[in-house]
């Protein structure tokens, strides 16, 4: 079961790195609080396609639990689907997926599939097969696409940021880490760790 169990980046650890993109992401984290504060963590990773999903049937799109489950089960079926098309394994995928709502308090599926576990199989062949499954499934609309990594950032504060109603309130976002993708989150935090002191 995927989930969310991993801590925010320690503030040593979003500082040790001096890349052009490690720099942006600290912009990105001190500068826009309505940011995901995984953003870095999603930043760090090399995207194969992101997607969005929506369902035709209006139950699918309501804010509560039992729908939610509805939605996780499709998209796990449309996981399975497509790797039996490309002959991957599921387990092997590095995905984050997470619950939006936007003005129309809809709920739809914003979701992102890493490189690593997809083989060889290029981003293209990726997106088109995921978009394939799912219309084919009549389960809704779909738009999938290789991920641009020219514009890596803003996807991923995209993909990152929270969402409010109208008084302020967080609303409820759902979202989950494969737990390959949460093996990869620790070992890039376990490689900004910084070197022991020295001893006299």
């Amino acid at each position: 079961m995927w989930r969310s169990c991993l801590a925010p980046p320690a503030p040593w650890a979003v500082r040790s790195k001096q890349s052009d993109r490690d720099q942006l992401v600290v912009k990105l984290l001190d500068k826009q609080r309505s940011l995901n504060p995984f953003a870095f963590h999603l930043a760090q990773v090399e995207w194969s396609v992101f997607g969005t999903l929506t369902w035709r049937q209006e139950a699918l799109t309501r804010d509560n639990s039992f729908a939610e489950r509805l939605r996780r089960c499709d998209f796990r079926w449309l996981v399975n689907m497509t790797c039996g098309r490309l002959r991957l394994r599921p387990r092997h995928f590095l995905i984050y997926r997470k619950t939006e709502w936007g003005p129309t308090r809809q709920g739809h599926y914003n979701f992102l599939i890493a490189k690593r576990g997809t083989k060889n199989v290029p981003p293209q062949q990726l997106a088109d097969t995921l978009q394939s499954v799912w219309t084919d499934g009549h389960k809704g609309r779909a738009l999938v696409e290789p991920f641009d990594s020219w514009r890596h950032l803003a996807g991923v504060s995209y993909q990152s940021k929270r969402e409010f109603d109208s008084s302020g309130n967080e609303l409820w976002q759902p979202e989950e880490f494969s737990k390959p993708l949460q093996r990869l989150f620790r070992e890039n935090t376990s490689s900004l760790e910084p070197p022991p002191h020295p001893t006299n």
